[in-house]
């Protein structure tokens, strides 16, 4: 149906339903968590169980130059994985959408909430760990002025 003029069609009226209550899930926190960092503590975990074709949302408010790490425990090929930045703009995106990569490593070049999507693909229930960690680097290590050791300059 990709392309053409559903909604009016007697699927466009399913699809409604089925974004609707997507929707309201979303509203009710029920497909959607904030993930926030303990004091001190640069790593959180969450743990839930997605029916087959679920989802779940989570959002963290994280800092430019922080280097994300992200892993998903759940079953061997059970599941897509999306990151969103918190402010799209014409260059792709270095995250994934709809991945079956469980594992990612990238240093985030803009501050605000990003969102993570995990979906059940697979045809049964499936529990999961998303371990979500940032390295609290802001700014590049400083360069010593000099590539010799002191005792060299003479």
């Amino acid at each position: 149906m990709q392309g053409k003029e559903f909604i009016d069609q007697p699927i466009g009226q399913i699809w409604q339903a089925i974004a609707s209550d997507q929707v309201r899930a979303l509203q009710a926190s029920k497909t959607l968590s904030h993930l926030q960092f303990a004091p001190d503590s640069f790593s959180t975990q969450a743990t839930g169980n997605l029916l087959p074709g679920e989802g779940k949302v989570y959002i963290a408010k994280l800092s430019a130059g922080q280097i994300l790490r992200v892993n998903l425990q759940a079953p061997s090929r059970s599941t897509l994985l999306s990151i969103y930045l918190p402010r799209p703009g014409g260059q792709p995106s270095p995250f994934p959408e709809d991945a079956p990569e469980v594992t990612w490593v990238e240093q985030l070049k803009q501050s605000g909430y990003y969102e993570f999507v995990i979906v059940d693909k697979s045809s049964t229930p499936i529990s999961y760990q998303f371990n979500l960690s940032v390295d609290n680097i802001t700014s590049p290590p400083v360069k010593s002025p000099g590539s010799e050791p002191p005792e060299a300059k003479n």
